[in-house]
């Protein structure tokens, strides 16, 4: 439901009246409120004009957070456009503030660009730094890099980030996680399972390099490739599902 502008709306009213209970008496008052059963019954318009209505009720300012805006359908008569447009009407009515988080899509992008805008690679870069460099931290995986290290044909690259070292995985699964610890965990379990199946350096930097950065893409192809690891796998999917 929520992946409509309907829904949202349904959520955001909801939302509302349990934060400030006091409001629901308003509601009441109003007589075509009680013709409606689900929330089918109401329309857009009426969903933003009894949230307004209230919210001007209310005896204290409110903020309102909203996750995952790309998620919104945008099949549905525009809904990413719709639910910018929404959301700027009702940032302003007084005493309301909207945090809203979202993929970079292009149409997102280019409606919030005129508002102060943060990253969640950029607050997670230090903590994925150090998360990466203690799973990989491991004897196993370094007496792996010793021994690509004495397999590797010096001929064959003379790239810095081609030489086989933990620094250099770190460097790479950094800059790839933006900022998803889940995404970090899953492909450091890939990279030490490689190295214990004794796969070349360049295959598993290789790997690294293809796999997906998505969650669900990430998941569907390391499951396929891991089915000896599915415990694993499926404690993964029990975090996810959950999140």
């Amino acid at each position: 439901m929520q992946r409509s502008l309907q829904g949202l709306m349904c959520t955001l009213l909801y939302a509302l009246l349990i934060q400030m209970p006091s409001l629901v008496e308003h509601v009441s008052s109003d007589g075509d409120v009680w013709k409606k059963r689900t929330q089918n019954d109401w329309s857009i318009h009426d969903l933003e004009r009894t949230f307004c209505d209230l919210f001007k009720k209310r005896s204290q300012p409110l903020c309102v957070f909203i996750d995952g805006l790309d998620e919104i359908d945008s099949e549905i008569s525009n809904g990413q456009i719709n639910l910018i447009s929404l959301i700027k009407r009702l940032s302003n009515l007084n005493g309301i503030k909207f945090c809203v988080a979202s993929r970079p899509e292009t149409v997102l992008k280019s409606q919030l660009s005129e508002y102060p805008q943060m990253k969640l690679q950029d607050l997670t870069r230090r903590d994925i730094l150090r998360l990466v460099t203690d799973r990989l931290n491991t004897p196993t995986l370094n007496d792996w890099i010793d021994d690509q290290l004495h397999l590797r044909d010096p001929d064959a690259e003379s790239e810095q980030n081609y030489e086989p070292s933990v620094q250099n995985l770190v460097k790479t699964i950094t800059s790839r996680a933006e900022g998803i610890f889940l995404w970090v965990c899953l492909v450091t379990q890939s990279i030490l399972s490689g190295s214990l199946a004794l796969d070349s350096w360049k295959l598993v930097l290789g790997r690294i390099e293809a796999l997906p950065t998505e969650l669900e893409s990430l998941y569907e192809d390391l499951w396929t490739r891991q089915k000896d690891n599915w415990k694993f796998y499926r404690s993964f999917t029990a975090v996810y599902l959950n999140t």
